[in-house]
């Protein structure tokens, strides 16, 4: 599991991953959360670690659903030697990199996005489908967990589809 700091982000409490073991799973995904085709977002506060020079390697953050294209999930990948922040549906922000701090928004629906610290979304489409087998947070969905967060974690909320004011 990860190391809790009270103090570790900036002087507020953060979840630390290690990036090679650590992780929280959950079986079952909460009643709460949106599943199936309903509407989501996912807001992520934390800081990613990995080096950019790590290639060919994501690195999962957040995942809820079935492994496999019943999920929802957030994580980092490397494109053009950069750390780039990834959503499941395909849409992958290329305008930040992704190294450090930062605050992501998700959205998953008829068209999902991503944003990086408020910057301009990157959509795809998507054909929601999400199951409830599991919640993870630092690692990927499958039955034994494979690819590791590395990096803290400060806050995650999940929520409905937000209006453009509640955002």
């Amino acid at each position: 599991r990860p190391t809790y700091s009270a103090t570790g982000f900036n002087g507020d409490p953060a979840l630390d991953f290690n990036g090679t073991s650590h992780f929280m799973n959950l079986e079952g995904v909460p009643g709460s959360f949106p599943t199936g085709a309903a509407p989501s977002e996912i807001w992520f506060v934390g800081q990613q670690d990995a080096l950019a020079a790590e290639t060919g390697v994501t690195r999962p953050m957040f995942a809820y659903g079935s492994a496999g294209a019943g999920q929802r999930s957030l994580f980092r990948l490397v494109t053009g030697d950069t750390n780039r922040a990834h959503l499941n549906m395909g849409a992958t922000v290329s305008v930040v990199d992704f190294s450090s701090r930062h605050v992501v928004r998700a959205q998953f629906g008829a068209t999902s996005s991503i944003s990086v610290d408020g910057q301009a979304e990157t959509s795809a489409l998507s054909t929601l489908a999400s199951g409830t087998t599991r919640v993870r947070l630092g690692c990927n969905l499958p039955d034994t967990p494979t690819v590791f967060w590395n990096g803290k974690v400060r806050d995650l909320i999940i929520t409905t589809a937000l209006s453009a004011a509640q955002a």
